[in-house]
């Protein structure tokens, strides 16, 4: 049962390339299991000489479909980048300790402030405490900015 699990998943055409794993593989048409069984739509596939080749036209409907999830993921996404000087705070990771009786839940998400010192690259920020001290090297997605009262009034 494992095995003919395998093939039918092998002979599935894939959203993302537009075929099965087995055309790419080896570069042929097989039969399908599922075509012959009348239970699904006929699907219409000649090969032709003067088409490209199989992989060229499965990595272009890669590309396309990549590019789709970029724009996509672009649309949502909300860069944030912290100049030197800035406050902010650093995402903590506590861990629940049933001798001490400490919920996770109720601990605080993040600690700070800290400065940020210097920037490496577009992600990654060298912080230090108030006292000057380097606290260490953080990605920009353990960092919240820090605000304070003062600078957002109701």
């Amino acid at each position: 049962m494992t095995a003919q699990a395998e093939v039918w998943l092998n002979q599935a055409v894939h959203k993302s390339t537009g075929y099965a794993p087995i055309e790419l593989h080896l570069n042929e048409k097989r039969s399908n299991p599922f075509l012959t069984a009348n239970m699904f739509p006929s699907v219409n596939r000649i090969m032709n000489k003067n088409e490209p080749p199989i992989l060229e036209l499965a990595y272009s409907n890669l590309k396309a479909a990549a590019e789709k999830r970029k724009c996509y993921h672009d649309k949502k996404a909300n860069p944030v980048s912290f100049v030197d000087g800035s406050r902010v705070l650093i995402r903590t990771h506590p861990q629940s300790n049933a001798m001490l009786a400490e919920i996770k839940k109720f601990f605080l998400l993040y600690e700070g402030p800290y400065v940020v010192k210097k920037s490496y690259g577009a992600n990654s920020y060298v912080l230090t405490d108030l006292d000057g001290k380097i606290k260490g090297t953080y990605h920009m997605s353990e960092l919240k900015a820090f605000v304070t009262a003062d600078d957002n009034p109701l």
